[in-house]
This record gives C-alpha cells, sequence and structure tokens, in this order.
C-alpha cells in the first residue's frame, strides 16, 4: 500500500490513473455502466485534460 505522502505529484497521478483505468476495463468487461460510473469517467477525463 503506497503512502501518498512519499509521492511527487506525477507518481501519484500514474498510481490514480492505473486504478482507474484497471476500474473502467473491469466495468466494460462486464458492461456495467451507472451514471455513478459516468461522474467517475468524467472526473477522470477532466482530470486528464488539466494535467495534459
Amino acid at each position: 500500500y503506497p503512502d501518498s505522502i512519499l509521492f511527487n505529484r506525477e507518481d501519484l497521478y500514474k498510481y490514480y490513473s492505473f486504478l482507474i483505468n484497471f476500474y473502467i476495463k473491469f466495468l466494460i468487461k462486464r458492461n456495467i455502466f451507472s451514471s455513478k460510473n459516468i461522474k467517475v469517467l468524467y472526473t477522470y477525463s477532466r482530470l486528464k485534460e488539466k494535467t495534459s
């Protein structure tokens, strides 16, 4: 379990993007898309826009 304090911002972003990508793949595999999941996807895409 990584300690977020030890992470710099870039590492933290990579760690979270990995988790979110994993989560999205898991959802797509099962075709589960509720409004909550869409909100997560939307937030993630906004986050990507800010960092790029």
